[in-house]
């Protein structure tokens, strides 16, 4: 009994958005639907057949792990800023193209969220610099 897996309460878990779900944003994907301790709520890309993949993921890994069989807690996004106003999320994944890196993180942060971010983090040190004061100044953890 005491060696049975538990799967964290739900006010325990971190819950996860995905911006950019191509081959590195699936992948991460991936791993943390693994991971018991989150729960991804969020999926957003705009190119259609990706989105449509990682929320089917994400769908059939929860579905799957219910009873009914049935899952409806994520959504999916094409525009990064809807995926930051859903409420209680806690963190972002971003894994766009670089070029979206500083703006998707600096408004991530100001939206109250953590993030984890790709590299290569910026395109030059102006907006590396723009991160670094953002996401000091929303006292989240930035990664």
């Amino acid at each position: 009994v005491f060696s049975r897996p538990v799967r964290a309460a739900a006010a325990d878990r971190l819950t996860l958005g995905f911006v950019g779900v191509g081959t590195m944003g699936r992948g991460h994907l991936g791993s943390f639907l693994g991971n018991d301790s989150v729960q991804v709520v969020g999926v957003c890309d705009v190119v259609k057949e990706r989105l449509d993949l990682a929320h089917e993921m994400v769908t059939k890994k929860y579905a799957d792990a219910t009873k009914a069989g049935t899952f409806k807690g994520c959504k999916a996004f094409t525009d990064f800023r809807d995926l930051l106003a859903v409420p209680g999320l806690d963190a972002v994944v971003i894994a766009t193209p670089d070029h979206w890196h500083a703006i998707t993180s600096v408004l991530a942060a100001r939206a109250g969220k953590h993030v984890y971010c790709e590299k290569p983090l910026t395109q030059n040190i102006a907006e590396g610099r723009w991160i670094v004061d953002e996401v000091a100044k929303a006292k989240v953890v930035f990664q």
